[in-house]
């Protein structure tokens, strides 16, 4: 048992006198000491002050307001032991001519300031690792827990502000910071006490409402929508989804709330919606879309092993596998990527939930324990030159995958020379290659081509080859699969041919925009940035830079394949974007303009490009 618990709190005016030290104390020094050891044990500045107060008592003296008795005292000592907790005191001896006061409480004061600041500092440091920094609000990593304490009567809440991505590319990140840390204060300020608000990532955060009817639930969230959108220095409105604890559990209601919060997004700014009968209803009833709601919940929150429960769940219950890496699993990873692009998720947290999708995906589809038929066509599928999102591929891999098949399936951001040996090794009959991200089909083509140079027929999927075959073609790749669940269909009918056409090499451009030099992107930034205010230029410099990089890609790629909407559709998404928010077009506009005259001498298609899709998207 520690002093603290021993011994009584140090004397203030009208306690009980404990006058003199132990026999074998004549200095003080064996209670300074004792009084040291105690402070070691403090975990919080009340407790200081308590151990030092103690020490006054225990070496005669008692502690008194200051200004309490008048500066001539004697046996005052002008030394404030309040540490700063409530009003300044000091220490008066009790016996006359006492010196061990003036002789150890120096001392003592000193060690409990430092103590007293360091459990201050330990203090903070516990209260910033369960708070979300920026919005004050809990953090991620609460919201499990609280979960888990969330019972039937409850009532759970998902809210995400809208238009969140427009308003950090056209305004920047630091105005979207300021946006989230404004709608932080403004849920605190909502919130009774006893309820709990997380930022569960991004601009989303979840709300448990204890003990509440779900109309009052429904009424409370609408006013805190209506009084955050009358806010005239607000620049986004909040969409809410209501959903009510049943027992189904708390993560269902989260789910279904979520779901209910994109019906709301869906239907018009300012809007609450509650969760639907059918997406309430128990587990025992599961069915994919109760499924994804569940797993979709565990992604929010980076809870692994809940997602794997989730998914064993469902599978007990017979749903199929290959339907829910498709309609669970992928579709996941794709609501994931989504809230990525448009600044919801930030990379660690994308990187999270792929992390759980990959421990999902081993669960549901353990690597096969037997050997391919010594018939079956060999694919390898893998991730272009620059292409990191593996997940996809691995997706691909297990809604292809037939008896018909033996499928390979490589690493990220495979380089094309790597990717040569790779197939002289394994000779496949096909390569499947999986981009996402447009500017990465420069890489696809050096990938397309090690394949064809060893007579290896290609196909090709992901987001980023559009929505028809002109890419592929125009990359030599000799199909684009859009339902990769077709892959043995076509293989087996002949569809995929080996002498597939396309250039065997790109155009100067499109190699020197791969990767634009920091001098362009700087002449780029200079002409962009002529005239504008400088205050707002050093704002925003690094965002500018970045997207000025980015359209550079863009236009390399549309070269290289020799279509003009790979700009067009990053344009586009942007314009709508700056509409949406009813902001000016003309900072868009004139960063891709700034591209085109930076690079009209040595990238004259490219330049012709970026006008033309500026010029096509503007009139």
């Amino acid at each position: 048992m520690t002093l603290l618990r021993q011994m009584p709190v140090g004397r203030v005016v009208g306690q009980p006198l404990i006058v003199g030290a132990p026999p074998d104390d004549p200095d003080g020094d064996h209670t300074s000491m004792r009084a040291t050891r105690s402070l070691l044990r403090v975990t919080s500045r009340a407790e200081a002050v308590r151990v030092l107060h103690d020490a006054v008592a225990r070496l005669a003296g008692e502690v008194v307001p200051a200004g309490q008795t008048g500066s001539g005292d004697p046996n005052l000592l002008p030394i404030d032991v309040s540490l700063g907790v409530g009003v300044p005191v000091q220490v008066r001896a009790l016996v006359p001519d006492d010196t061990r006061l003036a002789r150890c409480l120096p001392q003592l004061v000193e060690d409990a300031t430092l103590v007293a600041a360091r459990a201050d500092e330990a203090a903070l440091l516990g209260r910033r690792a369960t708070m979300d920094p920026l919005t004050g609000v809990a953090s991620k990593g609460q919201i499990t827990e609280r979960l888990d304490a969330a019972r039937p009567g409850d009532v759970i809440c998902v809210l995400d502000l809208d238009k969140f991505k427009q308003l950090n590319d056209t305004l920047g990140h630091l105005a979207g910071d300021a946006a989230l840390r404004r709608f932080g204060n403004h849920l605190r300020k909502k919130i009774r006490q006893g309820d709990f608000v997380a930022r569960s990532g991004g601009d989303e955060f979840l709300l448990i409402l204890e003990g509440v009817e779900i109309p009052l639930a429904h009424l409370r969230m609408t006013e805190l929508a209506k009084s955050w959108a009358e806010d005239e220095s607000m620049t986004s409105t909040v969409s809410i989804g209501v959903a009510a604890v049943t027992g189904s559990g708390s993560m269902a209601a989260a789910g279904a709330a979520d779901r209910a919060m994109y019906r709301a997004k869906r239907g018009g700014m300012v809007a609450v919606e509650m969760a639907r009968a059918a997406e309430d209803r128990p587990s025992s009833r599961a069915t994919l879309n109760d499924t994804y709601d569940a797993y979709l919940a565990c992604l929010a929150i980076a809870d692994a092993p809940a997602a794997v429960a989730v998914l064993g769940d469902a599978i007990a219950r017979g749903l199929p596998k290959k339907d829910l890496i498709r309609s669970v699993i992928a579709r996941g990873q794709s609501t994931v990527g989504m809230g990525w692009a448009a600044g919801e998720w930030s990379v660690a947290e994308e990187h999270a939930a792929t992390a759980v999708a990959d421990q999902a995906l081993t669960l549901i589809a353990p690597p096969p324990s037997t050997p391919p038929s010594t018939t079956a066509t060999r694919v390898i599928i893998a991730c272009a030159e620059g292409e990191w999102h593996t997940m996809p591929a691995r997706l691909a891999a297990e809604l292809a995958r037939s008896p018909e098949l033996d499928i390979v399936v490589l690493g990220g951001s495979i380089p094309a020379a790597q990717l040569a040996a790779d197939l002289r090794s394994s000779v496949p009959s096909v390569l499947a290659l999986s981009v996402t991200v447009p500017t990465n089909l420069i890489g696809a083509h050096r990938c397309i081509q090690a394949a064809r140079a060893q007579g290896i027929r290609v196909i090709v999927g992901g987001a980023a080859w559009g929505s028809t075959q002109l890419r592929a073609q125009n990359l030599g790749a000799s199909l684009m699969l859009e339902d990769v669940r077709e892959l043995a269909r076509h293989v087996s009918a002949g569809d995929v041919r080996a002498e597939a056409t396309g250039p065997t090499s790109l155009p100067a451009e499109a190699l020197l925009l791969e990767r634009p030099s920091p001098e362009l992107i700087q002449d780029a930034f200079d002409l962009w940035t002529a005239g504008r205010d400088a205050e707002r230029i050093a704002a925003e410099r690094g965002d500018a830079l970045e997207m000025l990089g980015w359209i550079a890609r863009h236009a390399a790629a549309a070269v290289a394949c020799d279509d003009s909407t790979v700009v067009g559709d990053l344009l586009r998404s942007q314009l709508t974007s700056a509409k949406w928010l009813g902001h000016d077009f003309e900072p868009i506009l004139g960063r891709y303009q700034a591209v085109a005259t930076a690079v009209t001498s040595t990238a004259p298609r490219a330049a012709a490009i970026l006008r033309g899709e500026v010029l096509r998207l503007t009139v």
